[in-house]
């Protein structure tokens, strides 16, 4: 699910709002190892890719999200 909100104290009604739902694919390539004090070694790329349906009026009827992150420790 996607959505935005420009302010939190003063968001409006749902449907003055983005927000839309839909499957993603995600595709994690390379390793990341994290120890139990939080630190860690190795990178990640994340990949993913998901079509999205509009919940509100203010939302386009349909939409392809892509993303791309890069995490390393």
């Amino acid at each position: 699910m996607f959505g935005e909100i420009d302010e939190l104290r003063n968001s409006g009604s749902f449907d003055e709002q983005q927000h839309s739902i839909g499957p993603a694919f995600y595709y994690t390539l390379g390793e990341a190892e994290v120890d139990e004090f939080g630190k860690g070694e190795g990178a990640e790329l994340v990949l993913s890719l998901g079509a999205q349906f509009g919940l509100t009026e203010q939302t386009s009827d349909a939409a392809l999200k892509v993303f791309i992150g890069y995490e390393f420790f």
